[in-house]
């Protein structure tokens, strides 16, 4: 008698769907974007963190020499590279927005959506990659496409 294999695949199985992926990707990022963004070019944002560190200074004491850093905040790298007014330079001279580089000869590399490691598997589901069943369960818990497809 032969007996049916448990490992065959449903039909029911949504693939890979790469405008998912980039949406999922664009709002990703986008999500960074927003929780890294802390613009200092406004004074109040200023003026609140100058009180804020007085404020802390006055509850516990205060070293010889050291003083408070108004710009310590964090921004983002947009707004770094808006600052520094790189668009006023000569294209001639070598900045961030001229350098380049050739592409890679070899091939790209794949890491593990979940922990970042080198990884040799797809999710038949999304396309994301991952490199254990530890983290496949991860991947199948909370970040798989299948949900916002």
């Amino acid at each position: 008698m032969l007996k049916k294999s448990e490992r065959t695949r449903p039909a029911n199985v949504i693939r890979h769907d790469p405008e998912a992926a980039q949406r999922h990707l664009k709002r990703q990022l986008d999500s960074l974007e927003r929780d890294n963004h802390e613009s200092l070019n406004d004074v109040e944002g200023l003026i609140n963190n100058v009180l804020a560190q007085q404020e802390d200074d006055s509850r516990r004491k205060r070293h010889k020499g050291s003083k408070t850093n108004v710009y310590s905040a964090k921004t983002n790298f947009n707004v770094l590279l808006e600052d520094s007014r790189l668009e006023l330079l000569s294209p001639n001279s070598p900045s961030y927005l001229t350098c380049a580089a050739e592409p890679s000869k070899y091939p790209p590399r794949q890491f593990c959506s979940v922990c970042g490691f080198q990884s040799t598997y797809k999710c038949l589901r999304c396309g994301m990659k991952y490199c254990s069943v530890k983290c496949l369960g991860t991947h199948q818990e909370t970040r798989c496409l299948k949900w916002t497809a």
